[in-house]
């Protein structure tokens, strides 16, 4: 009987030690993640284009900014727009 409970008690203290152990790795990779957070946990921004009216350049600017500040991607609107006359190049605004 004696023997059963000096197992028991080995392997409690050999569970704590470990489970604090893990604890103390944890901590240091919550202050790593907040300091340098991997991408699929970075802020996103709504991007919005009104009936597709942007050009390469534009595009490329607003992801270089983004990905500059720390974005870790965008979700993408394309609103209708459908009072701007279309994706005529005539009517774009983007970019000036």
């Amino acid at each position: 009987m004696g023997r059963k409970i000096w197992l028991l008690s080995v392997a409690a203290a050999a569970f704590a030690l470990s489970a604090w152990c893990g604890q103390r790795g944890t901590t240091v990779s919550i202050e790593s993640g907040f300091r340098n957070p991997p991408p699929e946990a970075r802020m996103r921004c709504y991007w919005w284009w009104l009936n597709g009216n942007t050009d390469e350049q534009t595009i490329t600017r607003d992801l270089e900014a983004m990905k500059a500040n720390g974005y870790g991607g965008a979700i993408l609107v394309d609103g209708g727009g459908a009072e701007q006359g279309g994706n005529d190049p005539e009517h774009r605004t983007a970019g000036r």
